[in-house]
This record gives structure tokens, C-alpha cells and sequence, in this order.
């Protein structure tokens, strides 16, 4: 596991510390100021708990705390990261050739 892993591990554990609902309420408040879709809320939540929020729609969004804000961030930022070497893995192991094909030398230009 490397470092930032580590620490998101560490993270999801003090966040698990915290009652179900306020960080239900505080997902739903990060979801709707960056205009996620309402299934964000429920896969982050099941992050933490390993399990949905079942019936807690009714709960108003509240301000995140500093650490659940940094625990979402540093998530989106790993898996950004994650997204971009296997984009440049997919590149390398790929020429732009064999995505379409040898060029077909009978067709006309």
C-alpha cells in the first residue's frame, strides 16, 4: 500500500468515527456544490461503511468537515492520478496505427 493510500485508509477510519447521518449530510453538501449526480453520495458513503444509506434522502445537506472535504479530494486526486498512467501505459503499448487498423491501400483518398 503506498503512502497515499495509506492515508486514505487512515482517513476513512476517522471518518467512521462520525455519526452515519452527518457524513451522509455532508457528502450531499460536496455533491450538490460541484453538481454531482445524486449516486456519488450514496458510492462515497459506501467507501466509509460498506454499505448504502438506505433511507437517509430526507437529511439536509450540511458543511463538510476539513477532514471529510480532504478525504474526498485526495480520493478524486488518486484516482486522476490512477486514470493517467494507465492512459499513458494504454498509449505506449498502443501506435495510433492499430487503433483503426493498417491503412487500406485499395480504398481511394
Amino acid at each position: 500500500m503506498n503512502g497515499l493510500r495509506a492515508y486514505q485508509a487512515a482517513a476513512i477510519a476517522r471518518i467512521r468515527l462520525r455519526p452515519r447521518e452527518e457524513v451522509f449530510a455532508q457528502l450531499k453538501w460536496i455533491a450538490e456544490a460541484h453538481g454531482f449526480k445524486r449516486g456519488w453520495v450514496a458510492y462515497k458513503f459506501r467507501e466509509v461503511w460498506t454499505s448504502w444509506p438506505n433511507r437517509m434522502d430526507h437529511i439536509a445537506a450540511e458543511l463538510p468537515s476539513v477532514e471529510l472535504q480532504e478525504w474526498v479530494y485526495r480520493d478524486r486526486e488518486l484516482r486522476a492520478a490512477e486514470l493517467s498512467r494507465e492512459k499513458a501505459r494504454l498509449k505506449r503499448l498502443t501506435p495510433t496505427e492499430s487503433l483503426n487498423g493498417p491503412p487500406n491501400e485499395s480504398e481511394p483518398s
